[in-house]
């Protein structure tokens, strides 16, 4: 697995000045997990500065438990795979990680019954040699009810921001968002956030992204005015004090506006991607929208698939560390055999759009979907998705395929 063949290449121009650029696609998709029996679903990932990476996925074999696997630059394994939480009883799921370019990194997670009441969110962090250097952290100190579906953001220095949606919170009307600032120790720093300002309505699946002066920004879903979701975000600066106010991100406002994703490019942009029910004419779409660090918006939204039969869903979005994006999303009957595929397309630090869109999956057998990607400081991309094809055995396993973003 893994290697330095050279499978597909996509030659590229840079759009809107620069130089030529060129993502590749290094060697082919291999299995992730070595457990097999039922379901590895809901993968995430991330890269560090060598071009090594973690991924982490659930595992639904006995009960549901977060797994792990470290691999090299060149996709061979480093060990087998690793159980991540210390707590085993009900059930743990929906990971997030997040690594810093010296390979340490964060997960976190919802546990099932662990906080004494319902779901909690909780986490652990690892050096980069993979060893625990936490147990199990507690992240939100508001316990009633439900907190789950977290998102994480660690930058160079080992500063991370969780934040997740709770039920019945300081939003009373329904679900809310907050986040958590951590130090590089895993200690709290501040109480947790209240994210959203509106509270009319649920507002659900948090999405963060840090920068390296430590303001950071989350993005999540709304459905405030009964009309359907749109999509909202609010800046913090470095202690956790809200910079302006909340903004909703979409402009195409007929029907649900969904799973919104963000990442943080060193030139000075968060790039927000999300799900639009018919904005792009036939059904689900991906679309973007770049947003400053002062709070102004540096783009309308657009498009980001070209396909556009049937539903293109699930963005993920990374950045590289000279300000380009990638995104990856899985696509229905967009592949040769049919079934979901998944699909990326690298943009430029404007938004826009630098040679097509791509197929990460070699095996179109079966459905291949929910993607994440991680991209480190050199380039270096990895794309990973969960598939029912036959090579994991049973079910549901969780595939990867690295790339090369070359400028």
């Amino acid at each position: 697995a893994g290697g330095a063949v050279i499978a597909d290449a996509v030659h590229i121009q840079k759009v809107g000045g620069g130089s030529a650029s060129e993502f590749l696609k290094s060697g082919f998709e291999f299995l992730v997990n070595t457990g097999t029996t039922d379901n590895q679903n809901a993968p995430q990932v991330a890269v560090a500065a060598n071009g090594s990476f973690v991924a982490v996925w659930a595992s639904s074999a006995g009960s549901r438990e977060v797994y792990m696997r470290r691999f090299a630059t060149d996709g061979s394994p480093i060990g087998g795979e690793t159980q991540v939480n210390t707590y085993s009883s009900n059930d743990q799921n929906a990971p997030a990680i997040a690594m810093a370019p010296d390979g340490r990194f964060v997960i976190s997670w919802t546990s099932t019954g662990q906080d004494t009441s319902f779901d909690g969110v909780f986490a652990k962090l690892f050096d980069s040699a993979g060893n625990a250097v936490t147990g199990d952290i507690l992240v939100n100190t508001h316990v009633a009810d439900n907190q789950r579906f977290s998102s994480v953001s660690m930058n160079s220095s080992g500063q991370f921001v969780i934040s997740w949606q709770s039920d019945h919170q300081d939003d009373a009307n329904g679900v809310g968002i907050h986040a958590q600032r951590f130090d590089a120790n895993g200690t709290p720093v501040g109480s947790e956030i209240l994210v959203n300002s509106t509270t009319e309505g649920d507002q659900r699946f948090p999405s963060v992204a840090l920068t390296e002066e430590g303001s950071f920004a989350v993005v999540w879903q709304s459905n405030y005015n009964a009309q359907g979701y749109e999509i909202f975000a609010q800046r913090f600066d470095a202690n956790g004090v809200k910079e302006g106010s909340e903004t909703q991100v979409n402009q195409y406002t007929f029907n649900d506006q969904t799973n919104a994703t963000v990442a943080y490019s060193p030139a000075g942009r968060f790039l927000i991607a999300w799900q639009s029910t018919t904005a792009d004419g036939s059904g689900d779409g991906v679309f973007g929208r770049l947003l400053n660090v002062s709070g102004q918006f540096d783009s309308n939204e657009f498009r980001i698939n070209s396909e556009t039969f049937n539903d293109q869903r699930f963005p993920s979005v990374a950045s590289t560390a000279n300000g380009d994006f990638v995104v990856a999303w899985h696509s229905d009957n967009q592949d040769v055999a049919g079934g979901r595929g998944v699909y990326a397309q690298l943009l430029n630090s404007a938004g826009e759009h630098v040679g097509m869109e791509i197929p990460v999956n070699s095996t179109v057998l079966g459905d291949q979907m929910n993607p994440s990607v991680g991209i480190g400081p050199s380039g270096r991309a990895v794309i990973v998705w969960e598939s029912d094809q036959p090579e994991d055995g049973d079910a549901f396993g969780v595939f990867a395929q690295i790339f090369q973003v070359i400028d």
